[in-house]
């Protein structure tokens, strides 16, 4: 094989190499895309799943204030009896203070109960917001994932067809002047000036 011969292969060789590294940047890039899609839709239901747990105990503490509410209620109208039942002064003003108390409790629980409201009122809206952008998200990656996957095997396919053709070219180099070739395109990118 002439100088002149072994250049031309070398030259096609450096064009079918600069084809295929075109292709794995391109497959790379639709990777990244896909890949970037599936992580933010992860952090969003690590989001989701973090309000969704805040709104919940939110929910689980509004509760057993209501009762301790329902429970206050009914110990003030078993003092309310009592302070009917009063037979001197001491008795009812023991019955009042208690009554007092009790009344007290009540608009205590009331106030943490407004403020748990208001408290996860904005997470609540943080966490429908949160489930929207999810929601189309979703959407976006399953109208987007079938695409990106057919081009990301059509790519793939491209690939093998330009790196096949490669093997015939290297078998007309010399092994030398081939080892030599992927060393400084190792080093390069690009073998040939």
């Amino acid at each position: 094989m002439s100088n002149v011969d072994q250049i031309r292969a070398l030259e096609e060789l450096a064009a079918m190499d600069a084809e295929v590294k075109a292709l794995e940047e391109k497959l790379a890039e639709e990777r990244g895309v896909l890949g970037g899609l599936k992580e933010s839709l992860k952090k969003l239901e690590e989001r989701l799943s973090t309000d969704r747990a805040t709104v919940g105990a939110a929910d689980k503490q509004r509760q057993e204030l209501q009762l301790d509410i329902r429970t206050m209620t009914q110990q003030i109208e078993h003092s309310r009896e009592k302070l009917n039942r009063s037979r001197n002064e001491r008795e009812s003003q023991a019955a009042q203070r208690e009554l007092e108390e009790l009344r007290k409790l009540v608009r205590d629980r009331e106030d943490e109960i407004q403020r748990i409201d208001g408290d996860t009122a904005a997470v609540r809206a943080q966490l429908e917001a949160t489930e929207a952008e999810h929601k189309s998200l979703t959407e976006e990656l399953a109208a987007k994932e079938g695409d990106i996957q057919a081009k990301v095997t059509q790519l793939e396919s491209d690939r093998q067809t330009k790196g096949g053709g490669r093997e015939a070219i290297v078998k007309r180099l010399p092994p030398a002047l081939y080892r030599r070739y992927e060393m400084i395109r190792g080093r390069r990118g690009t073998a040939i000036a």
